[in-house]
């Protein structure tokens, strides 16, 4: 008899023994998921760009800016992918007969270098320049509508069609906050009215 109770305890006792560790095992076989980490450069990304912009010439283009020209601007952007993106911007210059206008429709080709936060990128554009201080004019509304003779553009308000193509780089801090610089040639359809412009801005994204 004192065997079979002593074979009773020593039963319980490996049954409870072996529960525990099952209790213990079950909590060390579920750790918590690990959390997504977030890339600096993403897909479906908007962004916000305000920059200062310098357009300068060296052909002899007194034409729309004279030698140069300070302005400043502001652009949309939306990347579909983490390296194609499609953007909207404007642009005001300061000449010396009134103020220039641009604005344009541009595709982006960004190369984000792992998580260093540096993205250096090309891009390339179509648009209008204008002459801002008459919006309101006929040439405006209908851009095919312009002089084609040699008057001073700057003090009318021709329309013009223009392309552009440049390169830059641009550095995160963050996911959201960044700072960009870039330059890019634009050519416009009138003779001797071809500029260099380069930009420098911080860049919001979304």
């Amino acid at each position: 008899m004192k065997m079979l109770h002593t074979g009773l305890a020593l039963a319980m006792m490996t049954v409870l023994a072996t529960a525990g560790e099952t209790v213990r095992s079950s909590y060390t076989q579920t750790p918590p998921p690990p959390s997504p980490s977030i890339s600096l450069y993403n897909a479906g990304e908007w962004q916000v760009d305000l920059f200062g912009n310098y357009a300068f010439t060296d052909s002899g283009n007194e034409r729309l800016i004279d030698d140069h020209a300070w302005g400043g601007g502001i652009a949309f952007n939306y990347f579909f992918t983490r390296n194609f993106g499609l953007g909207v911007e404007g642009s005001l210059f300061d000449t010396d007969h009134d103020t220039l206008g641009t604005t344009a429709l541009d595709l982006y080709w960004r190369f984000p270098i792992g998580e260093t936060g540096w993205a250096p990128y090309l891009y390339g554009g179509v648009g209008l320049t204008f002459n801002a201080d008459d919006l309101n004019s006929d040439d405006f509304r209908d851009a095919r509508n312009r002089a084609e003779d040699d008057r001073d553009l700057r003090d009318g308000d021709d329309v013009l069609f223009l392309g552009h193509v440049g390169a830059g780089v641009e550095y995160r801090f963050n996911a959201h906050v960044g700072i960009f610089t870039d330059a890019r040639y634009t050519w416009t359809e009138q003779d001797d009215s071809d500029f260099a412009v380069a930009r420098a801005g911080i860049r919001f994204a979304f």
